[in-house]
C-alpha cells in the first residue's frame, strides 16, 4: 500500500494516513511523530501527515480503507466526497469459517468503490458482491532485482514458504517437493520464508532463515527454476524472481492466471504429482531451452512499471473529480 501512497504523493496528491486502532488485540501506542517517523525509515521519503482514529481528522476528497478492519473505520467517517477499498487479497479466506470470516465479507457490501490488486479480485468483487472495481497492477523493484552471477554449477530449486500461513498451501508444498527430490535428488532445494525446521523434513533442503532484502537477488540468481504456489492472490515474487531471470510454477486458478500464464510461467493443476512433474521437466530442458525459459521470464518482468499503476490509480481518482482522462 506505501508504494502506491508514495506514487500518489508524487503526482500531487496530499496524503494523509490514518491508524485505523484495534485497541483490543493490537493497540498502538506510538505517537503521530513516531508513526511518521517509522514509515520514513521503512518505505522511504512521506511528506504527508499521520493520525489516530481518535483524533478530530480533517476533511477529504478520498478515504481508503486498506484492509478489512480499516474498512470499518472509513464507514464511520463522514469527512470524505468519496470512499474507496483498496483490496489487496480476498481477505475473509484468510480465515475458517467464523466471525472474522463474515466480518471482513461484510466489508464489500459497504457500497465503497473498490481498486484491487490485480484483476481477478476486480472481477470477483464485481461479480459476487456487486462493488464497482478498478484493477491496478504489479511489477518489482528495476534498481534491485536484477540477474547476479552463479556462484557454482550445483542446480537449486527455490520455493518460498510460509507454514503458518495456510493461504500458501504448505502441505502441498512439501509433498511436491518430496516427490520432485525422489526424481531429482541431484538438485539442491532452497526454502525461504521462515519457519521450517528442516531437520523434520522427507528430503534434505537449505533454510537460509532472515535476509535482508539486498541479499534476495543473488540468493534467487542461483536457482534454476521457483515453486510458488498460492491459494488467494499473488505476492509480488513471481516478478520479482522471473526479473532474476527464475522461471516461476504454480498452481492454476483465476487468482494467479490474472499475472501468470503459459505465455510467461507455467501454471499447473493444484496436485503435488502435476507440480513436481513440471519442475522435473524445467529442471531437465537442455540448456538452450532452459535458457529461453529464463528470457520470457525477465522479459516479462521487464513489461511491467510501478510507474503505469501509480499513473493508473491517479486518473481514477483524478475522474471520480473531474480532472482525469477517461
Amino acid at each position: 500500500m506505501f508504494r502506491f501512497i508514495l506514487g500518489l504523493e508524487a503526482r500531487g496528491f496530499e496524503i494523509r494516513v490514518v491508524i485505523a486502532n484495534d485497541a483490543m488485540i493490537h493497540p498502538c501506542v506510538k505517537s503521530r511523530e513516531e508513526l511518521l517517523q517509522n514509515i520514513n525509515d521503512w518505505y522511504g521519503p512521506f511528506n504527508g501527515s499521520v493520525y489516530h482514529d481518535n483524533d478530530e481528522l480533517p476533511k477529504c476528497h478520498f478515504a481508503f480503507a486498506t484492509g478489512w478492519q480499516s474498512a470499518y473505520a472509513v464507514r464511520a467517517f463522514r469527512g470524505a466526497l468519496f470512499r474507496y477499498y483498496f483490496v489487496q487479497d480476498f481477505e475473509p479466506s484468510f480465515y475458517p469459517v467464523s466471525s472474522e470470516y463474515v466480518f471482513a465479507e461484510d466489508t464489500y457490501r459497504f457500497g465503497f468503490t473498490g481498486i484491487t490488486a490485480g484483476g481477478w479480485l476486480a472481477d470477483k468483487l464485481r461479480a459476487d458482491y456487486g462493488m464497482r472495481t478498478h484493477a491496478v497492477g504489479f511489477s518489482y523493484d528495476r534498481n534491485l532485482y536484477t540477474p547476479r552471477p552463479r556462484r557454482s554449477d550445483v542446480r537449486h530449486l527455490f520455493c518460498y514458504v510460509r507454514p503458518d500461513t495456510p493461504r500458501r498451501a504448505w502441505d502441498l508444498t512439501a509433498l511436491t517437493l518430496n516427490e520432485f527430490h525422489k526424481q531429482r535428488p541431484d538438485v539442491a532445494l532452497i526454502l525461504a520464508g521462515g519457519g521450517i525446521d528442516t531437520g523434520l523434513l522427507p528430503f534434505p533442503a537449505f533454510a537460509p532463515g532472515a535476509i535482508s532484502q539486498t541479499e534476495l537477488p543473488d540468493l534467487y540468481s542461483q536457482c534454476d527454476v521457483a515453486l510458488v504456489p498460492s491459494l488467494t492472490n499473488l505476492s509480488l515474487l513471481p516478478l520479482e524472481l522471473m526479473a532474476c531471470g527464475v522461471p516461476v510454477v504454480s498452481n492454476n486458478g483465476p487468482n494467479v492466471e490474472w499475472l501468470l500464464n503459459s505465455s510467461n510461467a507455467s501454471v499447473i493443476p493444484t496436485n503435488a504429482h502435476a507440480l513436481a512433474d513440471e519442475l522435473v521437466r524445467i529442471m531437465n530442458l537442455p540448456a538452450a531451452e532452459h535458457e529461453i525459459l529464463c528470457a520470457k521470464a525477465k522479459a516479462f518482468a521487464a513489461s511491467t512499471d510501478w510507474n503505469n499503476e501509480f499513473d493508473k490509480m491517479a486518473n481514477i481518482l483524478n475522474i471520480a473529480i473531474g480532472r482525469g482522462q477517461g
